[in-house]
């Protein structure tokens, strides 16, 4: 979590004061008083959006709200999320190397022996990394891959051995079967990217998506659903700066709906506004949205 704070003051010794009441907890401050640093803060910040360029700039957007004591916690929600899609991504990506290695009939003994060698050591990073998905709840481990204490990196811990394990002009067919199914997997990992009004609890958490994969928006669909779920868990609501609309009606209470409809009912009798919104039977059964992908 990166936490970006705007002081000013009309009083220099004032401001210096304040300043130097900034604590940090479990984290780094940096202070930056010339203007040209300070525009280099607040540029990466509006740079947040840069996110949904790994899917061709479509993201689901569900902002939330949270109370401000919560908000360290909402940042751990997430990023337990993000781990644990992160490493799923890597088994499966892993698994499908399995399946093609082991479909490979080699006539020669050297390759056979090496193929052999390469499962050894795929299987061996898969159980390693399956463990800690299984621990992902304790939390300490979850803090030590959150303090990068321990590292699960596909390139280093697999990618890297491989290629030396498979050395020669030989293995570049398989070499480059595991490169394009790595490829094709990155392509399709799920992250939640939260930024937020942190002064007033309003978070805006994205999860990028490929609007042409149904496979990915379904599961992008059930990563929402535990992002409300931790909002709601913390206190929180399922509303924020961007309003309920339509894919957020299923997050609502039956008391919430119920009193809804008996105002509508009141003030707008004849449904002349936003005919069947946030109504009983109102939901996404109607609602669609182009694939930017196939429009492209």
């Amino acid at each position: 979590m990166i936490l970006l704070i705007d002081i000013s003051a009309n009083n220099q010794h004032s401001l210096d004061t304040q300043i130097e009441k900034v604590k940090t907890r479990d984290g780094e401050c940096f202070i930056a008083k010339p203007f040209n640093k300070r525009k280099i803060f607040w540029k990466d910040r509006s740079n947040t959006a840069a996110i949904a360029a790994h899917t061709n700039a479509f993201k689901i957007n569900e902002d939330v709200v949270i109370p401000l004591d919560k908000l360290a916690d909402y940042n751990d929600g997430i990023e337990h999320i993000n781990i644990r899609l992160s490493i799923g991504n890597k088994i499966d990506t892993l698994a499908e190397i399995k399946a093609c290695f082991e479909s490979l009939k080699p006539e020669s003994n050297l390759i056979k022996d090496k193929i052999t060698s390469s499962l050894i050591l795929l299987n061996q990073i898969s159980n390693q990394w399956l463990d800690l998905l299984n621990r992902l709840n304790e939390q300490k481990v979850l803090k030590q891959i959150q303090a990068a204490q321990v590292v699960i990196s596909y390139i280093n811990e697999f990618a890297h051995p491989l290629d030396d394990l498979l050395m020669g002009d030989v293995f570049i067919d398989i070499r480059n079967q595991a490169r394009v199914i790595h490829q094709k997997y990155r392509e399709v990992r799920l992250f939640v990217a939260a930024h937020m009004h942190a002064g007033d609890g309003n978070v805006h958490t994205n999860v990028p998506v490929h609007s042409h994969n149904t496979k990915m928006l379904h599961k992008a669909e059930s990563v929402v659903d535990e992002i409300m779920h931790l909002a709601s868990s913390l206190g929180g609501v399922v509303s924020g700066e961007h309003g309920i609309g339509l894919t957020k009606y299923q997050y609502l209470s039956d008391e919430f709906k119920q009193a809804f409809t008996q105002y509508k009912a009141k003030i707008d009798p004849n449904n002349h506004f936003n005919k069947g919104k946030l109504m009983p039977g109102s939901g996404l059964n109607n609602a669609f949205t182009p694939s930017l992908r196939l429009v492209e």
